[in-house]
């Protein structure tokens, strides 16, 4: 987890994480299910280079392969460990 200085309140914007290679569903899969269970995610940043203005014909794997695997969870300063416990419980169903 991301250290937080005792003098302020993180608020964990962009919580990220990537399913790893070989889980038995898609980030697309997995963020509808989250959906079904009331947990809004959105997919991590796309690679610039497949931006319109940006376009290149190059071959970047490895931003690539994050991209259609990242996954950013809810993140407010109104989040509480219940809910935190709830989008873990739904995860753990999803990935099991």
């Amino acid at each position: 987890l991301p250290e937080q200085d005792p003098n302020v309140k993180h608020a964990y914007w962009m919580y990220n994480i990537f399913l790893k290679e070989g889980v038995n569903v898609s980030r697309d899969v997995f963020m509808e299910t989250l959906q079904e269970h009331g947990i809004e995610t959105r997919p991590v940043f796309y690679p610039l280079h497949i931006m319109p203005p940006y376009f290149e014909d190059s071959i970047y794997p490895v931003a690539n392969k994050w991209a259609q695997q990242g996954v950013n969870l809810p993140t407010h300063l109104g989040v509480s460990k219940e809910h935190v416990d709830q989008i873990t419980q739904a995860m753990q169903k999803v990935l099991a």
